[in-house]
């Protein structure tokens, strides 16, 4: 469904036609033509002389033009939204906090991995939560390691690589 962020704003509407309403229209003075038979030339014409300024024409194109952009800067300016249902996913996840230990005494080798070698116990906390991890899909996973002092290396991600 479309909608605006700032409905209010299509109060400015109407403010062009305050203004065409309100101001006069522009007017400015410039020479005119001088010819000696002047009063000739105004009949033959058909026209009234008369003193004062050139006054511009409004034209219906051009007024066209200035509202559409009027109308559209306006509808731009209302931040138009297109605002959907919510999607609900119900997809049974879990969050797990994994504390990994990184003081000296995870240098010692007294575990035996998988191929039957003797490592130490980081490398077999790694091996143990790459099979984990492995398994936990659509669970969020995230990793503080401590030694002297807790530090959240990982916030909750879904991204278990």
């Amino acid at each position: 469904m479309l909608s605006f962020a700032y409905p209010w704003v299509g109060l400015l509407a109407p403010l062009p036609l305050l203004v065409w309403f309100a101001l006069p229209a522009h007017a400015e003075r410039r020479a005119g033509l001088r010819v000696p038979f002047f009063e000739r030339l105004a009949r033959l014409s058909g026209e009234r002389p008369y003193s004062g300024g050139v006054v511009a024409r409004r034209h219906l194109g051009r007024l066209l033009l200035l509202t559409l952009a009027w109308l559209l800067t306006l509808a731009a300016l209302a931040r138009p939204q297109w605002i959907e249902p919510p999607l609900h996913r119900e997809v049974p996840t879990r969050d797990l906090l994994v504390l990994v230990d990184l003081s000296g005494s995870m240098d010692t080798r007294d575990f035996v991995d998988a191929t039957g070698k003797t490592v130490d116990r980081l490398t077999a906390v790694k091996q143990v939560l790459d099979d984990f991890l492995s398994r936990r899909k659509g669970d969020r996973v995230g990793v503080v390691v401590f030694g002297d002092a807790p530090f959240a290396l990982v916030p909750f991600t879904t991204d278990l690589e």
